[in-house]
């Protein structure tokens, strides 16, 4: 059955040059990427902070930016996003990996730091105010209207109603594809996602970040256990099922320590993603593309180096990227990317990007001039490849 919903008009808001849809740090930082490259941005973000699973779902682990053999391999905004995350509160950056640290220890110790979640929420909200972002909380995603093969508003909805805002290009950076599967990019989604409880607790002296999941790689013998990260009444069960598990495992410190701060958004570890220009793989380790953009290494293990195509940022709609966990990448791939650094790295990619197509009035997005964009990312202290 079907009912149809009465017509009405929408009063357009506002318009401003990039608009990016989802405050994770994919987001954070494209939004801060394309303000340093002066254009007016808007971020919305449906929750009432910044960070993402990072903060909210106290995924409280800053995973390398080296290879694991002693070569930084992301710098950028992911570095001072890193630096950041420790500004307010606890974490420290190996001492190896500090200036004049010692270069021989990084080959055993990996660039990657834990930092307070609730510090580091507290940090993003400085970068973007100090980067004069126009920021909505609480504003939710609705759809969008299309004109030409390009997004013209997004829909939004918040405590004052519904409405739209226009930009010249939008950055989906929701986590889940959500604007580019309303701007009808055809995507993937992952239904195959396992419990997970990152929590804190605390003895009346220390606080503690406890980790307890489901093992991710283990074959799923119990589809009662498998998570579609779309489908609002798994979405529901997962959120269920995942803090009865925290609760399961708190009941052998009950009498010690106690619960203070679970996750208040699911962790998912993936949910949907654009099927665009190209699917970056796992099986694409060094290999090097014609519109490179970046490189990170595999938080798994220590070794692997990957570049980032441009093309995995970008799909047919002509005024659209995506960053952060919806880039375009198969499982193995998706598994690397989804990292709070290649967020990082992909959410600034793509703000420079949107400049560029404003600047120089590219129709479509895919067609900007890589070598300036690399040169600007480069500008940024980016690392392009093995030769810097």
């Amino acid at each position: 059955m079907r009912v149809i919903e009465e017509k009405r008009e929408l009063h357009i808001k506002d318009n401003y040059d990039v608009i990016v849809i989802g405050g994770g740090v994919a987001g954070v930082a494209a939004a801060v990427s394309a303000a340093r490259q002066k254009k007016r941005v808007c971020l919305i973000e449906r929750e009432f902070a910044l960070g993402g699973l990072a903060t909210l779902g106290i995924v409280a682990i800053y995973l390398p930016l080296c290879d694991g053999r002693g070569h930084q391999l992301i710098g950028g905004l992911a570095e001072e996003l890193m630096k950041k995350s420790i500004q307010y509160g606890t974490g420290e950056i190996p001492d190896c990996w500090k200036p004049e640290g010692d270069v021989e220890e990084r080959k055993k110790t990996r660039y990657k730091l834990r930092f307070d979640p609730t510090s580091f929420a507290y940090g993003l909200d400085e970068i973007v105010l100090e980067n004069e972002i126009d920021l909505m909380f609480g504003t939710s995603f609705s759809d969008c209207i299309m004109e030409d093969k390009s997004i013209k508003y997004a829909i939004l909805e918040n405590r004052e109603g519904r409405f739209a805002l226009g930009a010249e290009v939008f950055i989906d950076a929701s986590g889940e594809a959500i604007l580019a599967h309303a701007a009808k990019e055809e995507t993937f989604e992952y239904k195959e996602n396992r419990r997970t409880g990152w929590y804190y607790s605390y003895d009346g002296s220390e606080y503690k970040l406890n980790i307890v999941n489901d093992n991710l790689r283990a074959e799923i013998k119990d589809k009662n256990y498998a998570y579609s990260g779309i489908d609002a009444k798994e979405v529901t069960r997962f959120c269920i099922d995942s803090r009865k598990m925290v609760f399961e495992s708190a009941a052998s410190f009950r009498k010690e320590r106690v619960v203070t701060q679970v996750a208040t958004i699911p962790q998912f570890r993936m949910t949907r993603r654009i099927k665009g220009l190209f699917d970056f793989k796992e099986a694409d380790e060094r290999v090097e593309f014609n519109d490179t953009v970046g490189c990170f290494g595999d938080w798994r293990k220590a070794g692997p180096m990957f570049y980032l195509p441009y093309s995995s940022l970008v799909g047919k709609t002509k005024n659209l990227l995506v960053a952060g966990r919806c880039i375009s990448a198969d499982e193995g791939g998706w598994d690397i990317t989804r990292a709070i650094p290649v967020c990082v790295l992909t959410g600034e990619v793509a703000g420079v990007a949107a400049a560029k197509k404003i600047e120089n009035a590219i129709e479509h997005i895919k067609d900007i001039d890589i070598e300036q964009l690399r040169v600007e990312l480069q500008n940024n202290n980016n690392i392009l490849g093995e030769d810097n």
